[in-house]
Parts: structure tokens; sequence; C-alpha cells
């Protein structure tokens, strides 16, 4: 997937905040948000770009965004490549501030990538302004499929203005919204973004999650037929996360299936390790600790030797733990 402009310097941004050894030239990740707005135009000034704030404005009047007005105003000039983005920043900045009524996709995805990095980082104190900036992100798709475009065209197009993973994101922040028993606003957020949204199975398995507290009948149900779409195009990831909510009142013989698809998945150690101590959990709820403590054993047992990184079908752990299952 392509990515737009101020998106790829966001994503720059916030690796080098994740990991600050990165060696980046400091104007590249620099939070243009909190400098005065009086330095913004001085840095213009450097540049030889002589703007105030009528001119900006007027200026905006007749673009839609920061990026055409960047290519107008500086089109045709010998700037480098790095002047050209400098300024181009500083634009961005200048429009978000000064031209609020009238916010572009990128301005919009800038602020939806802002909040997914607070919220990510553990900051939950403004979690209304995580809230409004998708409320904001779900009216611009509305608004486009009322022009006549597909709805996952759209999604397609918007999430090139996010350095996030826009569908990841979604489907964690939901789950997490669910996991918190905020269920009205999961079922909303999911009834929001399904039809947009690419890979719709993840939004199918975080419905059955919800109806699971409810009718675990019609849940395993739903999360049958997941299963079934898993097996045309194979996720390994899914196949967890199915096998996670099977763990709270799922159907036995649906487990062992989605278990025996996902061993076929494994990619790594790791991945073996994960579908162990979901088993783990299945089976003590079931109330069989005889099959759940030899499945810790056998955790155990691979913790502390020397394992490849790679899994093999053939490996005799992965056989023992069949004979698990056949109970």
């Amino acid at each position: 997937m392509d990515i737009a402009q101020k998106a790829l310097y966001n994503s720059l941004r916030i690796s080098w905040l994740q990991n600050q050894q990165i060696s980046v030239e400091p104007w590249k990740v620099e939070d243009l948000r909190i400098l005065p707005i009086e330095e913004l135009f001085d840095r213009l000034q450097k540049k030889d770009l002589f703007i105030d704030k009528i001119t900006f404005k007027s200026y905006a009047d007749q673009f839609d965004g920061p990026e055409e007005l960047t290519e107008w105003l500086i089109s045709g000039e010998t700037s480098s490549p790095e002047d050209y983005d400098q300024i181009y920043l500083i634009f961005f900045e200048l429009w978000r501030r000064l031209v609020p009524e009238k916010p572009s996709i990128s301005i919009l995805c800038d602020e939806v990538d802002l909040q997914i990095f607070k919220y990510d980082q553990g900051d939950r104190e403004h979690i209304e302004a995580l809230q409004d900036a998708l409320n904001n992100l779900h009216s611009v798709l509305e608004e486009n499929v009322d022009r006549g475009i597909q709805s996952e065209e759209v999604f397609s197009a918007i999430s090139e203005f996010c350095a996030n993973d826009l569908e990841q994101f979604l489907y964690d922040y939901i789950s997490d919204q669910i996991d918190v028993q905020n269920y009205d606003y999961a079922n909303e957020l999911i009834d929001e973004f399904c039809s947009f949204v690419i890979d719709k199975r993840w939004f199918d398995l975080l419905r059955a999650r919800v109806v699971n507290i409810s009718d675990l009948h019609q849940a395993n149900e739903m999360i049958r037929h997941v299963f079934q779409l898993n097996q045309e195009h194979p996720s390994l990831e899914l196949n967890l996360d199915i096998l996670a909510l099977l763990v709270q009142g799922g159907d036995f013989d649906l487990f062992v299936k989605v278990v025996m698809h996902t061993l076929q998945l494994l990619e790594g150690e790791d991945d073996f390790i994960e579908l162990l101590r979901i088993s783990s959990d299945f089976f003590r709820c079931l109330d069989q600790e005889d099959i759940q403590e030899k499945i810790d054993a056998l955790i155990e047992a691979r913790i502390t030797k020397d394992v490849p990184a790679q899994i093999s079908l053939d490996d005799e752990d992965i056989q023992v733990f069949k004979q698990f299952l056949m109970v």
C-alpha cells in the first residue's frame, strides 16, 4: 500500500519515539504542534517565503489541503526535495491551526495517527479525543460512499493517509472495548466500520465475541462460519483468536478442528507455545485438569530445552499434543 507524505513522516516519528537510537535528521521527527505560530512563520521567512496569517488563509481558500497549496506555491522553484518537505510540514501545521473549518483528509488522518499513538502508549486521559477522531473518520468515509464510491475503495484510499494500520487498530480497539464490557460502544464501532474494512472475517469474529456473552450456541455458529472462511484464505493469527474465543464455552469438536488446522499454519516455536497455552486454558475451563496439566508440562519442557525456532509437523511434541485432543 502506498503511503501519503505526512503519514510517511508520522511513521518515521513513531519509529523514532519508540527507538531514539535511530539516526534521523531532527526536522524529520520534530513535533511542530508544540511550536508557537510565530516560529512557524519565521522558519518560512528563512526559506524566503514571507507569509502572514491573513495571506496564508487567503491562499488556503483556493485549495483543498496543504499538499495542493505547497505544490502551487513551491512548484517551479529551485528548492531541494528536502526544503520542499520542510516547507510542506510547516504549511501542514499552519493549515491545521488556521483553517480548522476546512480539514483535509491528511489533516484528519494526522489526528487519527496522533490519538492512536497516545492510546498505544497507554494514555487513557484523552480517550474522548480518540473517539472524536474515529467519529470524524467515519463521517468522511460515509460522505465518500454517498458520492458513489465503493466502501472498501474509500477505506483503502483513506488508509494511505495514515501511518498506522487502520484496520488492525480498529480490530484491536474494539477488542479492548469488549474486554472492558463496553458492549454497546463495541457494537456501534462494528456497525460503523464493518462495511468499510477489507477483511471482514475479523469483524465477524468481533460480532461473535459480543454475542458469546449472551448466546453461546449462536456465537459458536458464527465462529464456525468465520473458521470456514479462514480455511479458504488461512490466517494463523485469526485461527489463534478464534481459539481464544472458544475457550469461553466454545464447542469442543470445533475447537479441535481449529487446532488441527492451526497446526498446519504454525510458523515458529512461539506460535506453537501460544497454541498450547490457549489449549491449556480450554481444558481448564472444561475442568479437565489432567489434560491441562499434561499440556502445561509440555509447555514447560519446550521452554526449558533448546528447540529450533522453526516448527515442523513431524515434531514429537506435536504428535503428543494431538493425542491429548483425542479424549
